[in-house]
């Protein structure tokens, strides 16, 4: 559980005299203003937050604001945090109460917090945002930092459901990142510089479960597919199975060392010798190119 502070003035009156939020909303509108105008070319704003019983016009004139930043950014992406409504993927207040769904009116795309969907949210741009132990801002009470392990197998298991990873850092007063935090940050680089193209351009994947890992997809010319299967478990026999079908015998290979791997086929199913050890013990990557799209079987 997060470790968190009391707020000094909390039960006490508010000390700065009456509230006149118009003021806040001119304050909000103006700065958007300034950093839509003067910080060159801006390709995301990730509003934050609104409630059930205060957002979009009432609480922020939300319509207005998103117009002015879009004509002075045409190309921007905007998330959903204006709006606390089903139809801008909200169903409550709580960070689970995401809904799939989202009018693009309120929004660009929706933002599940603390949490990976189960599934994804199908045919819906998603970004899962996410702490690095508990808490948003630095901490020294906080030391329930993630392992490296739980961190990359996060960003694997949400591009495996179509999804983006928003990985918070909390700084400190001076400005610098807590040690941790570096050392995760350089992990996972490295674990990137190799595995990268399994993650980045890839869509969801076509399996809705895998019982050793998580896959990724990209579509290669000549009407192929590529699957990255993520393997967190690896076979006790070598043997990695992927519930595919394919008429053809596909091609597989190890995304680190490009080595080519053995692989048998019929019509049910796709199976890969990938040895009796596991390179990466976090999560080694496969490449297995198919002709066409994948048909997933049903066993």
């Amino acid at each position: 559980m997060s470790q968190e502070l009391p707020y000094p003035l909390k039960g006490q009156p508010y000390p700065n005299g009456h509230r006149d939020h118009t003021k806040y909303i001119q304050f909000l509108h103006d700065q958007a203003e300034e950093l839509m105008s003067d910080y060159g070319h801006v390709d995301v704003v990730w509003w934050d937050y609104s409630s059930t019983d205060f957002q979009g016009e009432r609480a922020w004139k939300s319509f207005e604001l998103m117009d002015n930043v879009r004509r002075k950014q045409p190309h921007i992406i905007m998330n959903n945090r204006l709006f606390r409504i089903p139809e801008a993927g909200f169903s409550g207040m709580g960070t689970h109460a995401v809904t799939n769904q989202l009018d693009p009116k309120y929004g660009d795309f929706i933002t599940p917090e603390q949490h990976i969907p189960a599934t994804g949210l199908p045919d819906l741009d998603w970004e899962t945002c996410m702490t690095m132990n508990t808490t948003w801002g630095f901490s020294e009470h906080d030391h329930a930092w993630k392992s490296d392990e739980t961190l990359i197998r996060n960003l694997i298991d949400i591009a495996s459901k179509g999804g983006n990873y928003l990985l918070n850092i909390g700084p400190k007063g001076d400005g610098s990142v807590p040690e941790e935090s570096i050392k995760s940050l350089q992990v996972i680089g490295d674990w990137m510089k190799t595995n990268g193209a399994s993650i980045y351009g890839t869509k969801a994947s076509p399996f809705e479960k895998l019982n050793w890992g998580r896959c990724s997809q990209k579509s290669l010319s000549g009407e192929k597919t590529r699957l990255y299967l993520h393997v967190f478990d690896w076979p006790s026999d070598g043997k990695l199975v992927v519930p595919v079908m394919t008429q053809t015998v596909p091609t597989a290979r190890t995304l680190a060392d490009g080595d080519t791997l053995h692989v048998a086929s019929n019509e049910e199913q796709v199976t890969i010798s990938v040895g009796d050890s596991m390179p990466d013990k976090i999560a080694t990557v496969i490449e297995l190119d198919i002709e066409g799209l994948p048909k997933v079987s049903h066993q």
